[in-house]
């Protein structure tokens, strides 16, 4: 069972800065470190109850399409897995599109599918209770990515 995710956020910064960060350094805004094996790692966060949850994920980025003739936009096409023990945890698929909204504002848009581990009862599960927490922890990470692309694009 997959579950698709979505968010969306407005920045206050031209297109082509934004795509220019997401160019020239995507580590900057997607990760929080770079393993030995040059790959993206991020902190997911969620709250269970009482008490934060963290989970690093290696993200891999797929492609950078960039806008073609008149077709305004470009997308980040990503992947993830958990960094320790990968088969436990749900397996993302995701693109970041950016798209222009006038000269001086950009949207940021989050369009992914996370697959839950276990089948059958890892799709219960998420299905009952545990897709909250999926849900706040790559929202948390996509507003962190927003905020420092956002940041770099007006640098």
């Amino acid at each position: 069972m997959k579950r698709d995710v979505q968010f969306v956020r407005a920045v206050d910064a031209r297109f082509d800065r934004i795509c220019d960060v997401f160019r020239s350094d995507p580590t900057r805004v997607l990760g929080d470190t770079v393993n030995d094996d040059g790959e993206i790692v991020a902190n997911l966060i969620a709250h269970l109850g009482g008490t934060e949850v963290n989970r690093d994920i290696g993200i891999e980025i797929v492609a950078f399409d960039e806008p073609v003739g008149a077709a305004p936009g470009a997308h980040l096409l990503l992947r993830g897995d958990a960094s320790h023990h990968p088969d436990l945890f749900p397996h993302l698929e995701a693109r970041i599109d950016v798209i222009p909204m006038s000269n001086d504002r950009t949207a940021l848009f989050f369009v992914g599918t996370y697959k839950p581990p276990f089948g059958i009862l890892g799709g219960a599960a998420d299905g009952v209770a545990l897709h909250r927490y999926a849900e706040e922890s790559l929202m948390r990470w996509f507003d962190g990515v927003v905020r420092r692309a956002e940041s770099a694009a007006r640098a």
